[in-house]
């Protein structure tokens, strides 16, 4: 049973009980004798369910230790171990309850942290913070035998902002080339020439930038008329395949010759910054990077069907292929006839 008392104009809490073996002693404080009671109820049944489960009660995990495990044993073998360690020692550095139990944070802790992040940030941004510290907690739930709940399954997530469609015309097209010297036919001598041939190829392929930026020379097959993707956005190889126009653009590219086989110097880092430099120089300042993606799977949605579509750009649910496809009830009705 949980005792409850009064301590000045506070209400502590103080659980004694005995799981798996092992007397468990834990203690809040609250502002209000019905939060006491609440988190006392919660609490018990929580230590309840880890004697039925078998879980590890008395080992004072922190949050802390939840995400410096996480970052260390899991998130370093994952392709996106630079974006995870960023976002985790983020959050190592800022959670204002980082120290405390795992086993006692509250939900309304994940939401006061869910409204603060919404007044700086987009709600993709939120989503992906709160998806992140999930998972840490799944991992605590199912395999560390940390904790048996969730808090932040108990709050409202933001709502999903609705997907870009941003498309870029070809007068944004001719600017942006002509700032980064492109010449049609020249082999690309510069970085910024490299951005141009990069940001025409993502345009013709509906490749991502990092996609792009991973090719080597012996990924190149101009004479069956694809590339081969190693790494992609989702885990899986891919072979994209090439237009007239693609094969001439990486004609031209392929005429230099780098040490390492890459196809590019730049970095993501270096192709990004240098694409917003040139793109405010313009004053194009909505436009980014990848709404080429868009751009070139609206355009290629007019000469592919959409199982081929999700083919070649590397979409597992047809149904996200719907975000790009531009059609207009006037075009679908002339085909109908």
């Amino acid at each position: 049973m949980a005792t409850i008392r009064k301590r000045g104009d506070k209400w502590q809490v103080q659980i004694k009980k005995k799981i798996n073996g092992q007397e468990v002693r834990e203690s809040n404080t609250f502002l209000t004798k019905g939060e006491a009671q609440a988190w006392a109820t919660m609490r018990e049944a929580d230590l309840i369910d880890s004697d039925r489960k078998g879980l590890i009660v008395g080992n004072k995990h922190t949050l802390y230790d939840a995400l410096i495990k996480y970052r260390d044993e899991i998130a370093s073998k994952k392709k996106s171990v630079k974006w995870l360690t960023t976002k985790i020692n983020n959050f190592i550095d800022t959670l204002p309850f980082v120290g405390e139990l795992i086993t006692s944070i509250k939900p309304v802790q994940y939401a006061e942290f869910r409204d603060k992040r919404l007044k700086t940030v987009k709600n993709s941004t939120v989503i992906k913070e709160l998806g992140i510290l999930s998972v840490v907690y799944s991992k605590a739930i199912k395999e560390w035998g940390w904790c048996s709940v969730n808090p932040i399954s108990n709050i409202e997530k933001p709502r999903k902002t609705k997907h870009r469609n941003r498309l870029i015309s070809n007068d944004e097209i001719d600017a942006i080339l002509s700032i980064l010297d492109y010449k049609e036919g020249d082999t690309p001598t510069s970085k910024k020439q490299e951005l141009a041939y990069i940001f025409l190829i993502a345009i013709e392929t509906a490749m991502r930038q990092g996609e792009i930026l991973s090719l080597t020379y012996d990924a190149v097959f101009l004479d069956k008329r694809f590339v081969h993707l190693d790494k992609t956005k989702n885990g899986d190889t891919r072979d994209v395949p090439l237009s007239n126009r693609a094969v001439y653009l990486f004609e031209q590219v392929l005429k230099n010759k780098h040490e390492d086989n890459k196809l590019f110097t730049l970095s993501s880092a270096s192709a990004d910054a240098m694409f917003r430099k040139y793109r405010n120089k313009l004053g194009i300042n909505d436009l980014h990077f990848h709404d080429t993606r868009h751009e070139a799977i609206t355009r290629l949605s007019k000469k592919l069907g959409v199982l081929e579509l999700a083919r070649m750009v590397g979409h597992r649910n047809i149904s996200q292929l719907m975000t790009y496809y531009n059609e207009t009830a006037e075009s679908l009705a002339s085909k109908l006839g």
